[in-house]
């Protein structure tokens, strides 16, 4: 199997040499911006989870209706 030179961490091309005196400022870059990551697919879960019960809601509401309605449309012609 061949290597995946696509991956970022062993591709030479995207290799960035830090000087020692900017260490600290790209540590807590990187720190920030895997916070607002973890912070960014939390607000995806929650949202996904928003959603996924409206559309259940939406569903058993429309569907509920339906039924109820075809129950009132076959007693009447019962």
């Amino acid at each position: 199997m061949e290597p995946n030179h696509n991956n970022l961490s062993t591709n030479p091309q995207h290799i960035t040499l830090i000087e020692w005196d900017h260490f600290d400022h790209h540590l807590c870059r990187l720190s920030h911006l895997s916070s607002a990551l973890n912070d960014s697919k939390n607000k995806k879960q929650l949202l996904h989870d928003k959603l996924q019960s409206l559309i259940y809601v939406h569903f058993i509401f429309i569907f509920g209706s339906f039924q109820f309605s075809n129950c009132i449309y076959l007693t009447m012609f019962i």
